[in-house]
């Protein structure tokens, strides 16, 4: 999924799209087609918007990088599962869907056999986020203190931003229409259907914020020093 605006990274996405914008040297989404490569993956689909020319130039047919890519084009922005619609249909047997803003050292591989071995009609996969409440949450009754916690520390699985659907998980998304990943696997639980949750322990980054742009760079960094 290639084709946000990422807003959040203005200004620097003013003139460069999320996916082409570099970490230790390296586009964010070059990164991760190249750990595709390694894995054995043989085709990619990028879907593309903002700024897709400068996507499209900068990968071409993927000659260069030892894989096929393609492009959905999108004539409006169609959230983070949408493209998928746009899909020829011999290519929807099962998919896997990657956020392009990513640094990870998830085996891709392995998430795909999770999921053709689970029966799944769709796979999640999600990553543990632990945050601290920076102040005192407190415990009442009927206008009573019962206790204070301080600056508590809670643990959470969030999304991945990555996910394997089946044919038939792919045929619940609207051609040519906005729609979310989150829409998309919410129908289908409440379909009945198996949508299954693989936790990822490989090192993830999601690269939303200026702020996470400088870890991962940081990160980056600290792994070439220790190599």
């Amino acid at each position: 999924m290639a084709g946000g605006r990422g807003s959040r990274l203005r200004p620097l996405t003013d003139h460069v799209p999320k996916p082409l914008v570099r970490v230790g040297g390296v586009p964010l989404a070059e990164a991760t087609i190249r750990r595709l490569v390694l894995q054995g993956f043989q085709r990619v689909w990028l879907s593309v918007h903002y700024r897709a020319r400068d996507i499209e130039d900068h990968f071409g047919d993927g000659t260069d990088l030892g894989i096929e890519i393609g492009y959905l084009r999108e004539r409006e922005p169609l959230g983070t599962v949408g493209a998928v619609s746009l899909l020829p249909e011999e290519q929807r047997a099962c998919v896997l869907v990657i956020n392009g803003d990513l640094i990870t050292a998830i085996d891709f591989g392995a998430f795909v056999d999770t999921h053709l071995s689970s029966g799944a009609c769709a796979t999640l996969g999600v990553v543990n986020h632990v945050s601290e409440l920076p102040y005192g949450v407190v415990q009442e009754s009927t206008g009573r203190l019962i206790g204070i916690d301080e600056k508590p520390i809670r643990e959470d699985l969030i999304s991945a931003g990555v996910a394997v659907l089946s044919q038939e998980a792919v045929a619940e998304v609207p051609k040519g229409e906005h729609f979310d990943m989150p829409d998309l696997l919410g129908s289908l639980v409440d379909a009945g259907e198996h949508v299954a949750v693989a936790r990822l322990d490989d090192y993830w980054l999601d690269i939303g914020t200026p702020s996470a742009l400088g870890r991962g760079r940081a990160d980056h960094d600290l792994a070439d020093d220790a190599q």
